[in-house]
């Protein structure tokens, strides 16, 4: 494999999945002091303190705006994808990046909080893009013995971003009353990075030879990313699939879901994704603070249970990356839905126990972090792998953009949602999100095919 393999891996990790975990935690830790701004930038402005109301609704706003701007961003990619083609595509994207950090950057000096939330919203359109584009470039580039790696390392950026930005948003390191905008345009060295390697690297060969029909080219970049000898077998995998693409009009929105061929493979991700973003994790994600407060932490307690959680996240992601070309795809799946299955049985009981134990509180924090690395085990196959490997050239753009948009509504459905959840149902939150988990184990049995070591051409063909 050549070096331009992975400099191209880094360049995809680092400048768009690191960038959309460094904005997703980049309000969390400094959320104060950014509030603090704005009620100081609205009492210069209008003469009197902003409402606690007021400032709640435009810290929701600053919060949800991001996945707003992840949605359009996933509609984006359909027009853009396979027009620029991924590489390009992803350069394009950098533009949105570096404009929303700026504006947020520079709102303290602007004396606006309007920037900020612009700003949110235009960063959340680049990890719209990000999401899928990084995603179907790592997965036509990739060699087939360790496609699910590559495609994996997209969940491992984003976490791995969330826990930097958490940390430089700190009192101690840079979550100040004056140093809080570095920490919110700190995304931005993420694209500078990209902008400064990606240009170097190769083209998909796939979208070269299969939608452009550039044969010499796909033939260079095969070289540069792979051993010279398996190059004529991956030649062959593309001109079968050329062929059996060039029988078939290029497929609409309408044909995904009406097509046995695509229908198929697109209701599994469908059903996949919306089950793993209403899980658990998602609740942990956005409310650990608040959960671990209920069961009787202090605060500075459930900050750091908080920060473990996390690095079991990482944890999580390094085993997933490590066996699932051992595995399959289809053993970590049903390995993440029963394990969240089970883990909230354990946050039911544990929560239920309340202060009869000591011991409670303690059994509840270990069955948070399992739920966190479990779902890094096996989670990230539903949102990033299955919507490159279920389909061919042709509609791969199209049902990246579909899933894309699935995942980001269905984040803001559960995002805000949460909270009201759990103060409606209480402790029965955790028996009600065990349902999906369960349906979607015995779904991921019952109706996926493994595609480990398989080209895209076998794959499809389970469908037909």
């Amino acid at each position: 494999m050549g070096y331009l393999l992975w400099v191209s891996c880094a360049s995809a990790i680092v400048g768009s999945a690191m960038q959309i975990g460094l904005n997703i935690g980049a309000p969390n830790t400094p959320e104060k002091v950014i509030k603090a701004f704005y009620n100081h930038t609205y009492a210069d402005q209008y003469g009197e303190s902003i409402s606690l109301s007021y400032l709640d609704f435009l810290w929701a706003c600053t919060v949800g705006v991001f996945a707003a701007g992840a949605i359009v961003g996933s509609i984006l990619n359909r027009v853009i994808i396979d027009k620029l083609g991924r590489k390009d595509t992803l350069l394009f994207n950098n533009c949105f990046g570096l404009v929303g950090s700026g504006l947020m950057g520079l709102a303290k000096a602007a004396k606006s909080y309007r920037m900020i939330i612009i700003g949110r919203f235009i960063v959340g359109i680049s990890a719209g893009v990000n999401s899928t584009a990084a995603a179907i470039y790592l997965g036509e580039i990739a060699p087939l013995n360790i496609r699910g790696r590559l495609v994996l390392t997209m969940g491992m950026g984003i976490i791995v971003g969330t826990v930097i930005t958490s940390i430089l948003g700190l009192p101690s390191v840079l979550g100040t009353a004056d140093l809080w905008p570095w920490v919110l345009s700190a995304p931005a060295f993420t694209s500078l990075f990209q902008l400064a390697t990606l240009p170097f690297c190769p083209e998909s060969p796939r979208h070269l030879y299969i939608n452009l029909g550039c044969e010499h080219s796909a033939k260079r970049a095969l070289i540069q990313f792979q051993h010279k000898s398996k190059v004529d077998r991956a030649i062959e995998d593309m001109m079968e699939e050329q062929s059996k693409q060039l029988k078939e009009r290029n497929p609409n929105v309408r044909d995904m879901f009406s097509k046995s061929v695509l229908k198929i493979p697109t209701m599994i991700c469908i059903i996949l994704i919306i089950g793993q973003q209403f899980s658990i994790h998602q609740m942990l994600a956005n409310y650990s603070t608040m959960l671990f407060s209920a069961v009787g932490f202090d605060l500075l307690e459930s900050g750091s249970i908080t920060i473990v959680m996390e690095l079991c996240g990482i944890v999580g992601s390094f085993i997933s990356i490590a066996i699932v070309e051992k595995v399959g795809r289809r053993i970590l799946l049903m390995f993440n839905f029963s394990g969240m299955v089970l883990c909230n049985m354990v946050l039911f009981f544990s929560y239920l126990a309340g202060d009869r134990w000591l011991g409670n509180r303690y059994i509840f924090a270990l069955a948070a972090c399992c739920a966190k690395m479990t779902n890094r085990i096996g989670g990230n196959i539903a949102n990033y792998v299955l919507p490159v490997e279920l389909y061919s050239q042709g509609p791969r753009s199209i049902a990246g953009t579909i899933c894309g948009l699935v995942r980001w509504l269905s984040y803001c459905a559960i995002t805000f949602s949460s909270e009201l959840m759990f103060k409606a149902m209480g402790v029965h939150m955790f028996l009600i999100l065990a349902i999906p988990a369960l349906c979607c184990c015995v779904f991921t049995f019952t109706m996926l095919p493994e595609t480990k070591n398989r080209n895209f051409v076998d794959i499809v063909e389970n469908f037909r």
